[in-house]
C-alpha cells in the first residue's frame, strides 16, 4: 500500500479568514476554490463547518452569539463610532469583542501561512498578526 506524503509540505498554504459562516459565503468559498485550483493548500477561519477538498481545511471560530443582546450590539457599535473620533482607541475596542478574541485566538493556533487573506476589515488585525 502507497503512501502519500502530507500535502502541506509540497504545497503553498494559505489561510482565509472570514467573520462569516463560510459555507453560506460565495465569495469566500470562490477564493478557496481559486486557491485549491491553482495548487495552494488552504485552511479556512470562519464560523461554521465547510470543506470536502482534501486540499482545504476547515477551523471553525467558536459562534458567540456575539450580537444576540441587545446591549451587547449598542456597546459594539459605540465602540465602533467611537474609533472614529479617536483612531487610538480601534486595537483596545476591537480586542474587546469577543469574537474578535476568538478569531485571533484560532488563528493563534496555526503554524504557518505562505498567504494570509483577511475578508473582513474587522479581521485584519488577527490575519496580521498570522502574516
Amino acid at each position: 500500500m502507497e503512501t502519500r506524503p502530507a500535502l502541506r509540505s509540497e504545497r503553498p498554504h494559505a489561510v482565509v479568514t472570514s467573520l462569516s459562516v463560510i459555507a453560506n459565503d460565495p465569495r469566500v468559498r470562490r477564493q478557496i476554490a481559486t486557491l485549491t485550483g491553482a495548487g495552494w493548500s488552504v485552511t479556512s477561519v470562519g464560523f461554521g463547518v465547510a470543506g470536502g477538498d482534501p486540499h482545504w481545511h476547515h477551523v471553525p471560530v467558536p459562534d458567540l452569539a456575539y450580537d444576540s443582546h441587545a446591549f451587547k450590539r449598542v456597546m459594539r457599535i459605540a465602540g465602533l463610532l467611537g474609533t472614529r473620533g479617536l483612531k487610538s482607541l480601534a486595537p483596545a475596542v476591537w480586542r474587546a469583542q469577543s469574537r474578535h478574541r476568538a478569531l485571533a485566538e484560532v488563528l493563534s493556533g496555526l503554524d504557518r501561512a505562505d498567504l494570509v487573506i483577511a475578508n473582513d476589515y474587522n479581521a485584519l488585525p488577527a490575519g496580521l498578526a498570522l502574516a
